[in-house]
């Protein structure tokens, strides 16, 4: 016989497969997404573990903004109100923000982000041109 001949002898030189080396591929595959599940669980933490701090620092901009505020309205008339009622309101904005972030985990944050986007998908597509171009404009400048 030659080694092209396909009659039945031939399948003698195949290596059978057993169940060990058929669950091997599996088991490998089971602890390689056992390792995925853990990384993002950790990230998860490390992001989680974030939170407080970011509450923290918007928490202190709105302070900032309302001592802004209450300045401009003492040195202005009307102008100085104006200004005022806007920034009363951004650091308004910024306290809910940060009672948001104290509140909520990163799970509830992306599902939030995510639900967003699907109903609002061109403000969305503006907010993320808008993020993109602050990020291009502070890795420039660093």
């Amino acid at each position: 016989m030659t080694p092209n001949d396909h009659s039945p002898d031939n399948q003698q030189y195949r290596p059978a497969s057993s169940p060990e080396t058929q669950g091997g591929l599996g088991s490998v595959m089971d602890r390689v997404q056992d390792r995925v599940e853990d990384a993002g669980h950790e990230a998860m933490k490390a992001m989680d573990g974030k939170r407080n701090t970011t509450a923290d620092s918007l928490d202190g901009a709105a302070k900032q903004l309302h001592g802004t505020a209450d300045k401009a309205a003492e040195l202005g008339q009307r102008s100085g109100e104006s200004v005022s009622k806007l920034a009363h309101g951004a650091a308004d904005k910024l306290q809910a923000g940060a009672n948001y972030v104290r509140e909520h985990d990163f799970k509830d944050m992306m599902e939030s982000v995510e639900g967003f986007v699907r109903r609002n998908p061109g403000q969305a597509l503006v907010a993320a041109g808008v993020v993109g171009f602050l990020a291009a404009r502070v890795i420039r400048n660093d």
